[in-house]
C-alpha cells in the first residue's frame, strides 16, 4: 500500500509540474473586450490566439488572419497567413481592414497603430481595442506604411508563400524628405492633406544577440534563443537618450525568464504561452544614455505548476518546448511623444526627420458620401 500510495503521489507531482498554465490575465482582457465589441463588429484581431475568435470575442463577429476564418485576409503582397503566423497590421492593405469596425491589437511597440479612422477606445496591459464610427468621418485616399514590415511582411506560414522565420520588429522609421514632398504633391492634386502618426523608435535586440549558456539552443534563421537548462544569458544594449523605457520580451514563456538591467531585478515573465509569439510587457525603467547590461535568467524548476523536468534524462527539456526568446524591445515613453500630426501639402516639411509609423493622404469628405 505504501508503494502504491507513493507511486500515485509521485505521478501526481509529475502531472502537476508538467501542466501548461494558460495566460489567464490575457484571456480576461479578451473577455472584457468582448463586451465592448458586442454589436460593433465585425472584429479583426491581429494576433494568433485560437481562443479569441472561437470563444472570447464571439459577440463581435471576430476573425484572425492566421486562424480558421470564413474570408480571405490578404497582405499587401497578396499572401494570406495560416497557422501559425503573424504580420504587423501595416502589412495588410487598407482594403483588407476597411470591412472591420473593430480592430484588436497587442499593446506592443512591434505593432502599428491602425489607420486614422480607427480610434483607441480601450487599453489593457496586453491588448488594445480600436473602433471606427459609422460612417467614417474622413476618407483615406492612401495609407503609406513605414517600419520593418516592408522588409518582413510576415513571419510563420502562408498558404501561397514560403514559411518566413524572421518577424518584423520596429514599426517605425524616418522617411526621406524628398519622398514626403512627393506625397505632398500627390495630396495637393487630390485636394487632400497629410496625416502622419509619429511614435518613438524602439531600442531592440534579437533573441540571440546575447552570450548564452552552451547548453541553450539557437535557431539561426529566426534568431530565437531556447533555454534547455537553468542559466543566464547576458546582453549589452545601447540607448540613445536618457528617459523612461517600457521593456517587452517577445517569444513564448512557460517557466520563462527573470530580467535584470545593470544587476537590478525588473520582473519575471512566465506562464505566457503563445501559439506563435507573444509580446509581453515586463516593467518601466529609467535608463541613461549609453550601454546597459541586460540579463535573462532561466530559473531552476520549483514546485509551482509548469516547472517540470525530464528526470529520465536529467535534462530540463520539457519547458524548452514552451520558453523561447525572440527579441527584446525597449519603448521610449517620454519623447518624442506618440501623436497624430496633420499638415497641409505646403507644410509637409514639418514631417521631415520625424520617426513615423505611417503617412496618409486624407480627404475631409466622409467615406461613401
Amino acid at each position: 500500500m505504501l508503494v502504491l500510495a507513493g507511486g500515485v503521489l509521485y505521478s501526481n507531482v509529475l502531472a502537476y509540474s508538467d501542466v501548461t498554465i494558460a495566460p489567464r490575465q490575457r484571456m480576461a482582457e479578451l473577455q472584457r473586450i468582448n463586451e465592448l465589441v458586442a454589436g460593433k463588429g465585425p472584429t479583426f484581431i491581429n494576433y494568433y490566439e485560437a481562443y479569441a475568435d472561437r470563444h472570447f470575442l464571439r459577440d463581435g463577429a471576430p476573425v484572425e488572419p492566421a486562424e480558421y476564418r470564413p474570408v480571405t485576409l490578404p497582405l499587401r503582397d497578396g499572401k494570406a497567413l495560416t497557422k501559425a503566423a503573424w504580420a504587423n497590421l501595416d502589412a495588410f492593405p487598407l482594403s483588407t481592414l476597411l470591412p472591420y469596425r473593430s480592430i484588436v491589437t497587442i499593446r506592443s511597440p512591434i505593432e502599428s497603430r491602425p489607420p486614422s479612422i480607427w480610434g483607441l477606445v480601450w487599453q489593457g496591459r496586453y491588448y488594445q481595442l480600436w473602433q471606427r464610427p459609422e460612417p467614417a468621418p474622413t476618407t483615406i485616399l492612401e495609407h503609406i506604411p513605414y517600419g520593418e514590415e516592408n522588409l518582413h511582411p510576415y513571419c510563420g506560414n502562408a498558404e501561397n508563400g514560403p514559411s518566413e522565420p524572421l518577424c518584423s520588429i520596429p514599426s517605425v522609421s524616418i522617411p526621406s524628405c524628398p519622398q514626403l514632398h512627393r506625397f505632398a504633391r500627390k495630396a495637393s492634386l487630390q485636394h487632400a492633406h497629410l496625416l502622419a502618426y509619429q511614435r518613438p523608435e524602439p531600442v531592440f535586440t534579437r533573441g540571440d544577440e546575447v552570450l548564452w549558456p552552451n547548453r541553450w539552443v539557437r535557431e539561426p534563421a529566426s534568431h530565437v534563443l531556447v533555454p534547455t537548462a537553468p542559466g543566464t544569458a547576458v546582453g549589452h544594449v545601447a540607448f540613445p537618450s536618457s528617459q523612461r523605457y517600457e521593456l517587452y520580451l517577445d517569444g513564448s514563456f512557460g517557466r520563462g525568464f527573470e530580467v535584470r538591467v545593470d544587476g537590478r531585478y525588473l520582473g519575471t515573465v512566465k506562464e505566457q504561452l503563445a501559439g506563435f509569439i507573444s509580446s509581453i510587457p515586463v516593467a518601466d525603467v529609467y535608463l541613461s544614455a549609453g550601454v546597459h547590461k541586460v540579463e535573462y535568467t532561466y530559473p531552476q524548476a520549483d514546485l509551482t505548476p509548469g516547472n517540470g523536468e525530464t528526470l529520465a534524462t536529467g535534462e530540463f527539456a520539457v519547458d524548452a518546448r514552451f520558453t523561447s526568446l525572440a527579441s527584446v524591445v525597449f519603448e521610449p515613453l517620454q519623447y518624442p511623444r506618440s501623436e497624430l500630426v496633420s499638415v497641409s501639402p505646403a507644410e509637409v516639411a514639418r514631417l521631415c526627420e520625424r520617426p513615423l509609423d505611417w503617412v496618409e493622404l486624407v480627404s475631409d469628405a466622409a467615406a461613401g458620401s
